[in-house]
């Protein structure tokens, strides 16, 4: 059940670090000029979504 839990919640990081570069890369195309801090903080904050994403993941030792 633990296990279960572990798994969407890890599949709920990994979808809001997608949303989110999704946003980030689709506002480039839209805006006339996106200011590098915007970009630089979305990819971090989107690969520390992918960090705790990976951590939360639970191991198959089976």
């Amino acid at each position: 059940m633990n296990s279960d839990r572990r798994k969407e919640l890890a599949k709920v990081f990994f979808d809001l670090a997608k949303y989110l570069l999704t946003t980030v890369a689709v506002g480039g195309f839209v805006a006339e000029r996106l200011s590098w801090w915007v970009v630089g903080g979305a990819v971090v904050f989107a690969l520390t979504l992918l960090a705790v994403a990976y951590f939360t993941m639970p191991t198959d030792k089976e």
